[in-house]
């Protein structure tokens, strides 16, 4: 169900609409979508390719390794990092994980091997 706002209503919630606007921003600088975030490609042990985002690609890999949290990597230990690429903040990286997921097996090995 799609749900529609009022910009009057929801601007009569907040004694300032400004304030609001501001205390977002803040948050958002505070946050990490602002931080240089990095895509990285991982070679699982059944030689299948992962794609993920992370602040720290190397420290990542390393929780991969010794939890499972991520459904697809707990059963394809160890993984081993074979790409990296920064991006400028949190936005622009999973736009470029989103890209590299559509990417055949053949085009991501391309790009690490480029």
């Amino acid at each position: 169900m799609r749900r529609t706002f009022s910009v009057v209503k929801d601007v009569k919630m907040f004694s300032n609409f400004n304030e609001v606007k501001m205390r977002d921003l803040k948050r958002m600088e505070r946050s990490n979508y602002n931080k240089l975030c990095f895509v990285y490609i991982a070679e699982c042990r059944d030689k299948t390719l992962y794609t993920g985002i992370a602040l720290d690609a190397n420290e990542r890999i390393k929780v991969h390794n010794t939890t499972n949290k991520s459904r697809y990597t707990r059963f394809r230990k160890p993984l081993k990092l074979i790409y990296t690429e920064s991006c400028s903040n949190y936005t622009l990286a999973r736009a470029r994980e989103h890209e590299i997921k559509k990417f055949s097996r053949k085009k991501k090995l391309a790009l690490v091997n480029n």
